[in-house]
């Protein structure tokens, strides 16, 4: 029988048959050409379209431009065959390593937005009157109290003891303890469970034991408030287990004590001349007569001491350093170098944190004492920043290493990006560019490519067939 030619696939026959490859080469299938294939087919072509330009027949043109036109199709094939395939993991190790590094520049950027270097902080303020406390607090707290008062308080609730150094001559001692309703113990020393005032008749010098020593504390809070007649009182309450003292100075001549608490109040001198006694002094010439105030409590003798309560307030100067603070009912300037100044202009607490910290008080329109000048004789000479006017009543503090500060709208130190956010932020562009932007473009073109590689098979129906679709009986 006959055979007929096979005409399964003509277009590869007559293309076989143009080519002069016979059956047999158009049997096999055809393979896509390589990078250096289309680069040598280009050059061949470039040449043969010079070759046409130099003939100078009347279809060089033609030719010319048609064989150049054929050389940039292959000139662009070799280019795109120029990348070699790159396998599918290294995509993804490519977009491993862009979200490797994105998380590390932004949890350096977190870093650098949650550190605080330390500035030099400066409060301060004249208005008194709106200033409810000023505390400080932490670890070895230093304090300094003096001034010219008319009134002392000794007060509480607390569950410590105060003493409070009297100049009268021991001579005085049984007839005082007798008018607080105790006795007298070692010749000067009175003891007594109930707050106890002492009053004169003028403006009297009070000061810490010693002329200007400190106490050790864990805490101090000073408070202000408005006294009668439209004064400022001073309380002064310290947080430790020992015995702060104040100590009132020798007196002028006609000066009268005046002392109560007890069944009946008690005056020196009392229609008699007075023998005032030296007690504040470094060298203290008589030993005077003691007060112990000793509040009951749950935890007697441990605790808060009772409070100083200064009233008739010529001037009161007290100074205090500690790590941390707190200023309640502030009104006034927070000037921080480097850094920006606030002004506060309603009452708001600030917190502060420094090493150390140093306030320094100042109240009443005498100018005899001065609060820097306690710190500056108890802590060295306190930052310029933190210098304050004479007034008649002004609150300053500062901290050289402060690395906190605090107030209702947030934290007022800058952090360390938006200090260095000048430098910080083109080197973190610039790293955000070369690994992650970069790397991120690299991954997603490998894993298109990668994903174009995968054979997609799709059944491919033979000509002159069609699909059965016939249901059986």
């Amino acid at each position: 029988m006959d055979t007929e030619p096979s005409t399964e696939n003509p277009d590869a026959a007559a293309t076989a048959a143009a080519d002069g490859t016979g059956v047999n080469a158009a049997a096999e299938p055809s393979k896509p050409m390589t990078r250096p294939e289309h680069s040598r087919r280009a050059q061949e072509l470039i040449d043969e379209a010079q070759q046409a330009a130099a003939s100078g027949t009347r279809d060089a043109g033609d030719r010319y431009a048609l064989k150049i036109a054929e050389a940039q199709v292959h000139a662009t094939l070799a280019l795109a065959a120029g990348s070699p395939r790159r396998p599918f993991w290294y995509g993804w190790l490519v977009l491993a390593f862009a979200v490797l590094c994105a998380g590390l520049l932004i949890l350096s950027h977190d870093w650098l937005a949650s550190s605080y270097s330390a500035v030099t902080a400066g409060a301060s303020t004249d208005n008194l009157a709106a200033l409810q406390a000023v505390t400080m607090s932490g670890s070895g707290v230093q304090w300094t109290q003096q001034g010219l008062v008319q009134q002392l308080d000794v007060t509480g609730p607390a569950f410590g003891t105060a003493q409070v150094k009297l100049p009268l001559p021991v001579t005085q001692c049984p007839k005082l303890a007798k008018a607080l309703g105790t006795t007298c113990q070692g010749g000067n020393g009175i003891s007594v469970d109930h707050p106890v005032e002492f009053t004169w008749n003028g403006a009297q010098e009070v000061s810490s034991s010693g002329g200007g020593g400190s106490g050790a504390s864990s805490g101090l809070t000073v408070s202000t408030f408005l006294g009668t007649p439209r004064a400022l009182r001073v309380t002064v309450t310290t947080q430790t287990d020992s015995v702060p003292t104040a100590c009132f100075a020798l007196p002028a001549a006609g000066e009268i004590l005046t002392v109560k608490g007890g069944a009946s109040p008690f005056s020196y001198p009392d229609g008699t001349s007075a023998s005032w006694q030296d007690v504040c002094g470094e060298v203290s010439s008589a030993p005077g007569v003691v007060v112990s105030v000793t509040l009951p409590g749950p935890h007697l003798g441990t605790g808060l001491p009772p409070a100083f309560e200064f009233d008739g307030i010529s001037r009161l100067s007290v100074c205090a350093s500690g790590p941390d603070g707190s200023l309640q009912g502030f009104t006034g300037q927070i000037n921080l170098v480097p850094g920006r100044m606030t002004d506060l202009g309603n009452p708001a607490t600030v917190l502060l944190r420094a090493a150390p910290l140093t306030a320094s008080l100042d109240v009443g329109p005498d100018s005899q004492f001065s609060a820097s000048a306690l710190c500056s004789a108890s802590a060295g000479p306190t930052s310029a920043i933190c210098h304050m006017p004479a007034s008649p009543g002004s609150l300053a503090v500062c901290g050289a290493v402060a690395t906190s500060v605090t107030t209702s709208s947030g934290q007022l130190v800058p952090s360390d990006w938006d200090r260095y956010s000048a430098v910080a932020v083109p080197i973190f562009g610039g790293l955000v560019t070369a690994f992650v932007v970069a790397p991120l473009g690299v991954a997603v073109q490998a894993l298109m490519d990668a994903m174009k590689a995968i054979p997609f098979r799709r059944r491919r129906q033979e000509p002159g067939t069609t699909k059965d679709v016939s249901h059986a009986p």
